[in-house]
């Protein structure tokens, strides 16, 4: 009967979307209808020249001031007053830069906390993973931990650069950043493994540093406005980490001190970032609803 009932429910579902795609269909061809009628070529490449974007309008208004410029975008409010019309435009500029930002927050809300966390567990971890005879590289694990924490950053600047069409901004950047790791590899290897590790550390302060450059020649995001979407996110995760070391200081055992301090690390967060109501919080609990209902 269950059986039954969800295939019936899913050939209803089917349907509909069926009936949805053949209207939308509909709707198209009664415009290329139109537009053929009207005497115009639908299949003519056009373009339309904008001077400026919205946001380059917004953040430099004073320099525009009484001067003429062109803008292109979707209409998001339209306010009519007489013979004066307002709008309301947003473009894919601005749209694209506040999904970066908070795409970058997103990712280090999950990654800042993993690193963090196994910087301060990675006594225990390498202990009950790979034995004691592996707890000589334990400070190595928690130096790269710091290192690898900003990796998500770097790569989703990097991504802005592809989804903007500058890979010329990327290949520069690349291969500066690529003279700069060689360069630190070859300074830190007299000195050994740590030295090595903490170069890695500097490198990656360098590489996000190098890369936001780019960033900021081609829109409004500054690495200031990258630090300062980041800052709280990253209180966050350095305030989990000093709670996991301070309730896990007197543990003796590696294995409960692995167990408690990943319990507590991630009750804090959880509970934390519920109470400063963390958007990102609020992305997850609904993305657990949706499974749910599914």
């Amino acid at each position: 009967m269950r059986e039954y009932i969800a295939g019936g429910f899913f050939m209803e579902n089917n349907q509909e979307q069926e009936l949805d795609l053949n209207q939308l269909m509909k709707v198209r061809r009664d415009k290329l209808e139109n537009l053929k009628e009207e005497g115009k070529n639908p299949y003519e490449i056009t373009k339309f020249n904008r001077t400026n974007t919205a946001g380059e309008i917004k953040a430099n208004y004073e320099e525009f001031e009484n001067k003429d410029v062109t803008v292109a975008g979707r209409i998001i409010a339209k306010r009519i007053m007489g013979k004066a019309s307002f709008c309301t435009i947003q473009d894919s500029d601005e749209e694209l830069e506040v999904y970066f930002l908070r795409y970058i927050r997103s990712a280090c809300y999950v990654v800042f906390p993993l690193m963090i966390g196994l910087a301060v567990l990675a006594d225990p971890f390498v202990k009950v993973v790979l034995t004691d005879r592996w707890s000589g590289i334990v400070p190595i694990l928690q130096i790269l931990s710091f290192a690898y924490m900003w990796d998500p950053v770097m790569r989703i600047n990097n991504h802005f650069l592809y989804a903007k069409g500058r890979t010329d901004y990327t290949l520069k950047a690349e291969v500066f950043k690529k003279i700069i790791a060689f360069s630190i590899l070859l300074l830190t290897i007299p000195f050994g493994l740590y030295v090595i590790a903490w170069g890695v550390v500097i490198y990656s302060f360098i590489d996000i540093f190098v890369i936001t450059r780019y960033t900021c020649i081609i829109s409004n995001v500054t690495l200031t406005s990258e630090i300062k979407k980041l800052f709280p996110v990253l209180l966050l995760a350095l305030s989990m980490g000093a709670c996991v070391w301070l309730s896990t200081y007197f543990v003796i055992s590696s294995v409960l001190k692995l167990l408690s301090g990943v319990l507590i690390g991630v009750v804090y967060y959880l509970v934390v970032s519920k109470i400063f109501k963390f958007e990102e919080m609020c992305f997850l609990q609904n993305m657990i609803v949706r499974l749910k209902n599914k």
